[in-house]
Order: C-alpha cells, then sequence, then structure tokens
C-alpha cells in the first residue's frame, strides 16, 4: 500500500498523553508561533492550506506567540459603530499601570496578557450597560460558542505585531480586518476614568494610551466621547476536554455526550470562585452551591454581608425610620412588609449604583441565625414607561448573558397599565437545578406623571424560607 504523504500545512492538532498518580489527561500540542485560521474541529490551518469552502466552520484566529495564546474574533464586536468603553472605577485583581508613570507609560498593563480575568472581574464589579465595549466583548459568541472577553493590552500589542498576517487570514475567510486605529483594552489606567486602548497614534507618536472611558468621565467634556473599536477575543484550548466543551453539535461527531458550551477558561474559572464572583459558585460551607450579588454570595451573617456591600461602594442608611428613607426604600417597605411581620427580622438599607443606575437596596435574612437570603434593588422615579421598560429589557439580556439560566419566566402584571414582569431562574453547576432567581418588575409610581419604580430582586434558593421561594 502506498504510504499516503501528510501535508505539513495543515496543522491538525496532536493528541498526546500524560499520567498522573490518580488521572490520565489528553494534552494538546500546539503548533508554532504564527497566526492560524482555527476551525470548529480544532484544527490549525495557514492561509495556503486552507479552502474557502470552508469558510463557515471558522471560529476564529489563532494567535500563538512566545507571550500569549488566544484567539480573536472574525469581526468586530461594535457592529453599531465606535463605542465607550463602560462605568469609571477600578477593580481589584485587573492590572493597572502604576500611578508614578505618565499617559506614555503603560508600566505593568504592556504585560498584562489576561483579557479573560480582567473581563470577569469588570464585568462582575463595574455592570457595564448595553453598547459599551466590555459588553459586548464579553457578549460576543464564536461559532463553537465559546463567549469573549475584552483583550488586555499586552494581547492587543502582540494582535498589531502580527497584524498583516492577521488580516491576510481574516481575508480569505471573509472576516473584518484590523483597523489602523484605537482598540479597547480591559487594562486598567492608575486613574479610574481610563483605560488603556492600542492600535491608534497619539500627539507623541505613541500607540497606546489611557483613554476616558465615558461621556461622563472626568475631562470628557472637554476632549470629547472616546469612541473605539472591539475586537472580542477567546481562549485557545490546551486540553482535548477544552474542544469538546467549546463546540457545538456539528463540529465534534464522535463525542456523542451533549456538552454545555464554556464560557470561561481554567484560570479564570478558578479565580472566579475562589473570589466569588461565578453565578453559580461553590459556597465553602457544607459545599452548598449558593446565588450571589455583584459576586457577593447570598449566604452568612448579615455582617459579613455588610462588609462586602461597603467595598463595592454601598453605604448603609443610619436612621431607619421610614420618614428619613428615599422613594425607593419606602417602597420596599411598602411591598415587603409582610416579611418583618413574619420573620420579625428588619432589612438593612442601603444606597448606592447599580447597572450603572442610582439605587435603593435592602438586605434580607432570615430570623434565628441572621444568615442572608435575598436583596432588593430599586430604581426610582424613571420618567416614563418606554423608558423603564428599555431599562428593564436590557438588564434582562445583560442577566442572561452572565447567569447560567435554567428557566426563564416572562408574565405581565394584571389590571389595565399591564407593566412586566420577568424572572430568570439560575441554574446550579450541574445544570439539574436552580440555585437562585433573579426576579424584576415594573411598578407604577405616579399616574398622573408617568413615573416608574423598577424592582429586582435577587434571591438564593437554599437559604430562603420556603414561603418566599
Amino acid at each position: 500500500m502506498k504510504k499516503k504523504h501528510t501535508s505539513v500545512k495543515k496543522l491538525v492538532v496532536i493528541f498526546c498523553l500524560f499520567a498522573s498518580a490518580s488521572s490520565m489527561a489528553q494534552r494538546i500540542i500546539l503548533p508554532g508561533n504564527g497566526a492560524y485560521i482555527y476551525d470548529k474541529n480544532g484544527n490549525y490551518y495557514d492561509i495556503e492550506s486552507w479552502d474557502i469552502k470552508n469558510n463557515n466552520n471558522v471560529v476564529g484566529i489563532a494567535l500563538i506567540t512566545a507571550k500569549t495564546k488566544c484567539l480573536i474574533a472574525l469581526k468586530n464586536a461594535n457592529s453599531q459603530g465606535r463605542v465607550v468603553w463602560g462605568p469609571d472605577g477600578l477593580v481589584d485583581g485587573v492590572t493597572k499601570t502604576q500611578s508614578n508613570l505618565s499617559n506614555n507609560e503603560p508600566g505593568f498593563a504592556q504585560n498584562d496578557y489576561d483579557g479573560a480575568t480582567n473581563t470577569s472581574l469588570e464585568i462582575r464589579n463595574l455592570l457595564p450597560q448595553k453598547n459599551t465595549a466590555l459588553y459586548l466583548a464579553n457578549a460576543y459568541k464564536f461559532p463553537n460558542g465559546q463567549h469573549g472577553y475584552l483583550p488586555a493590552l499586552g494581547e492587543l500589542i502582540e494582535m498589531f505585531n502580527n497584524k498583516i498576517t492577521i488580516n491576510l487570514l481574516l481575508e480569505k475567510v471573509g472576516g473584518e480586518k484590523i483597523e489602523d486605529f484605537w482598540y479597547w483594552s480591559s487594562s486598567q489606567y492608575h486613574q479610574n476614568y481610563r483605560v488603556w486602548a492600542y492600535g491608534g497614534v497619539d500627539s507623541n507618536g505613541n500607540k497606546w494610551f489611557p483613554q476616558l472611558r465615558n461621556e461622563e468621565s472626568p475631562l470628557a467634556d472637554v476632549y470629547g466621547a472616546c469612541l473605539i473599536n472591539v475586537r472580542a477575543f477567546g481562549s485557545i484550548p490546551q486540553n482535548v476536554s477544552d474542544i469538546s466543551s467549546k463546540t457545538d453539535d456539528n463540529s465534534l461527531s464522535n463525542n456523542t455526550s451533549e456538552k454545555r458550551p464554556t464560557q470561561i477558561n481554567e484560570k479564570e474559572s478558578t479565580i472566579r470562585s475562589n473570589e466569588g464572583v461565578s453565578p453559580v459558585s461553590k459556597a465553602t460551607q457544607n459545599h452548598i452551591e449558593h446565588f450571589n450579588f455583584m459576586g457577593i454570595p447570598l449566604n452568612g451573617t448579615i455582617t459579613q454581608f455588610h462588609s462586602q456591600l461597603q467595598k463595592k461602594g454601598f453605604s448603609i442608611y443610619t436612621q431607619p425610620h421610614k420618614r428619613y428613607l428615599p422613594l425607593g426604600i419606602s417602597r420596599i417597605r411598602n411591598a415587603l412588609s409582610y416579611i418583618k411581620s413574619k420573620t420579625n427580622v428588619e432589612p438593612k438599607y442601603y444606597k448606592g449604583f447599580f447597572f450603572g443606575y442610582e439605587c435603593d437596596l435592602a438586605v434580607f435574612c432570615r430570623e434565628k441565625d441572621k444568615v442572608v437570603y435575598a436583596v432588593k434593588i430599586v430604581l426610582s422615579h424613571i420618567p416614563g414607561k418606554v423608558t423603564v421598560k428599555k431599562i428593564l429589557e436590557d438588564f434582562k439580556e445583560y442577566a442572561k448573558n452572565n447567569f447560567s439560566v435554567f428557566y426563564d419566566l416572562n408574565t405581565l402584571e394584571g389590571g389595565a397599565y399591564a407593566l412586566p414582569t420577568w424572572t430568570l431562574y439560575v441554574a446550579n453547576n450541574d445544570n439539574t437545578d436552580s440555585i437562585g432567581k433573579v426576579f424584576a418588575r415594573v411598578i407604577n409610581y405616579d399616574f398622573e406623571y408617568y413615573y416608574y419604580n423598577l424592582e429586582i430582586s435577587f434571591i438564593d434558593r437554599p437559604n430562603a424560607p420556603y414561603d418566599e421561594w
């Protein structure tokens, strides 16, 4: 039999077995440094070996260098035009430039290659609104089911260092070329209203600059809003199991077991679990999964929860009597007064920002052990039904993109005004049951002037009293 010649231009992944004392894992040997077309079957191709008839099977452009291994989306995530970055604020755990450096010196940020972790932490802590760079990068979905992230500054630098090859590959597969223009990164500047961008040229000839994050940032009224491109990045599989978990049903026909798309890499998953920022993170107590609010598990004592809320920028109302409370908290007290009557526990009331809006917040705990089980947010005095419904819809889209949804329930409240209500039941790690729910509804506050309240509740199933679940 004639020996079949294998072309070196098609770089199919090679599987090797590494044995340990307790298990054996299949690990992938990646091709050498360079840029490649990456398909749904986990294969890498150079430009000469790719057949354009298979363009529908392309996942993205794989970039492998000595500094990073990442997947680049085929097109910009900002399909409707350039966008602002997102909310102001520094996030612990995200790389930022030293405070003694100038605009021309990125410092630590230029060696930041962990955009996946940056994006995860920033999304959980800053809660960006729709049509911002953070939101769009995280919402971008690769053809193999993987969700994107906003690249770190170091990853953008590596992309531009290989831009010529990447653009040739993008043109081959019908993608959108990388422009000679600014692209947002997830790496922080030391000022909370700036973040690093790369790819344009500033007045000093530098290709990096800490741009203003949004229209409300300091100095934005002087220099204008920074509207910049967004290119989502993804993770290159390191193990055989990564390919099967990040591929849809048509890509790996040999794998008959159904797998849900993986949205985060192994390092990010570990960090999320350790920091309590995953919507289905494991609670340390009795190994029970608990739901969370803004990365804070709905578990533990009210004192512990209070401390975590303060780190998120919430401040407590020191005068809890009704006449001293704002409208939102008064609304909470009226709507949930039956809870206090049954549990004899007065909720703690806070003020702060949620989803980019000023809000009032109440925390509820059980009577006997003071364990937290629910949080209710109220956005008050919103003018017009169209506006409040838009906020409600945007938040639902955000929640569905960031939580593993077990069941989605939409209803309309009765009466002549038919204001919307929805409930998302959030799945556990195994997707076999729900561990919590997000309940949101619009309340008509002033029929004469058409002002509305928006109420959003986060409820943990394991800790909630039976008749409140």
